[in-house]
């Protein structure tokens, strides 16, 4: 609500409240002077002192939060996995494995106008699915095998980047 509007509304509470009934409600007036309030000691903050309050309120929220979780966990020792299990069900549900990037549409881009659809129907085909593993896209198991000494690691970082470079 501009200033001005909340400015008169509050004027005609004062000299005429049965016409101010009919315009508004006093609920709707008391959410609009608290956040006049709220702007104005947002105004007067210093930035070291929006800093701390900022910190304090995510300290606040994350002991909400988990204060939260262990309601939701009390009494159930074996429900852990399972919460964790539907929260990773949820995530993978939400953000994408696959997100179509600029240099992906410039390989796919350059290689059409080359004549050659293939990498421009692959990448289609990956974004038709985007949440889902797509078998033959995922870095092949030879790049991250564990108990490899540094050289050896090395030379399989170098030749996954030339992988993901020449099929991407």
């Amino acid at each position: 609500m501009d200033p001005r509007e909340l400015a008169m509304l509050l004027s005609l509470a004062q000299t005429n409240p049965p016409l101010f009934q009919m315009i508004s409600d006093r609920a709707t007036i008391a959410r609009q002077l608290d956040k006049l309030s709220k702007l104005k000691d947002l105004m007067e903050s210093s930035e070291e002192e929006l800093k701390i309050k900022q910190e304090d309120d995510w300290t606040a929220w994350i002991r909400r939060y988990r204060k939260r979780l262990g309601r939701e966990l009390e009494g159930h020792s074996d429900a852990v996995q399972a919460v964790q299990d539907e929260r990773v069900k949820v995530m993978d549900s939400t953000n994408p494995r696959v997100v179509l990037r600029n240099y992906i549409a410039q390989n796919a881009i350059e290689a059409a106008e080359n004549g050659d659809f293939s990498e421009v129907q692959r990448v289609l085909k990956v974004l038709e699915n985007p949440f889902s593993s797509q078998p033959g896209l995922e870095l092949p198991t030879w790049v991250s095998k564990r108990g490899d000494n540094e050289d050896e690691r090395g030379k399989k970082l170098r030749r996954a980047v030339r992988f993901i470079i020449h099929h991407q």
